[in-house]
């Protein structure tokens, strides 16, 4: 939790709709217990006087199903906590949007170093070969059903290559490859990149910046998205066009 913030309770950290759905159960489960209470006295009292050993089996019954009720009450409670600790666990290890000015500094530092001392990652079947930093973590797929999971889904195509940096703090920065056969839309592009039909579509909701660029090369469309988890709009741009500007592109090979 970040330095300043108040200490707050588990449920204030929860969204509005779950602290609700927690209440109304707890609701559900208080008013079953006060019923169950309400109805086992109401027995006893109203019951007819008769065997005594009939009454105490009754009783003995009652309270048994009783107990089977808040045992199985407190189980859904337990359950509930459970969740309630996997939700906030979930929430302490997101990483916070705002990188630090090291953080910052390090990363303008590897980008303003020589792209020649790279790694590089080449994809015959799509004619494209890009680099990326040496200490980055670099994920390749054959098809959609093994994905590496590193990003979200773009488009009609599947995902080729995933790349990202290993730093925990830099997490929120993404650059996916995606690549298909299908050539639609191309005639609506008017952009071009290193001389090939090329569209460019970005987005930006005040957290997540998304740039996309589709490429048309001979047969095949790749896809390049990249992802930027930060509110420094200068440095996304700074990564997005320095990774893009080591973006090579060849005829594919017909045979893959």
């Amino acid at each position: 939790m970040p330095n300043g913030m108040p200490n707050r309770s588990l449920l204030e950290t929860l969204p509005v709709a779950q602290r609700k759905k927690i209440f109304r159960a707890l609701l559900v489960l208080l008013t079953i217990v006060i019923i169950a209470f309400w109805l086992m006295l109401l027995r006893v009292i109203i019951s007819p006087g008769g065997d005594s050993r009939e009454d105490s089996t009754k009783i003995e019954e009652i309270q048994q199903n009783l107990f089977t009720m808040l045992n199985r009450s407190k189980e859904a409670l337990n359950q509930a906590k459970e969740q309630l600790d996997a939700l906030r666990a979930a929430a302490d290890d997101t990483p916070d949007a705002a990188l630090s000015p090291e953080v910052i500094a390090a990363l303008k530092e590897k980008l303003e170093s020589p792209t020649s001392e790279w790694l590089t990652y080449e994809n015959p079947r799509y004619g494209v070969a890009f680099r990326y930093p040496d200490d980055w973590q670099l994920a390749t797929t054959t098809g959609s059903t093994s994905s590496p999971r590193f990003g979200v889904e773009a488009g009609d195509g599947d995902l080729i290559v995933s790349v990202r940096p290993a730093e925990p703090a830099l997490t929120g920065i993404r650059l996916e490859l995606y690549g298909s056969s299908d050539a639609a839309g191309q005639t609506n592009c008017t952009e071009t990149f290193q001389n090939l039909p090329a569209c460019r579509t970005s987005a930006d909701d005040g957290t997540l910046t998304t740039t996309q660029l589709d490429v048309f090369n001979q047969t095949k469309k790749i896809t390049i998205q990249t992802t930027f988890q930060s509110p420094n709009r200068d440095l996304f741009e700074q990564v997005f066009e320095t990774l893009l500007s080591t973006f090579t592109f060849q005829k594919p090979d017909p045979r893959l």
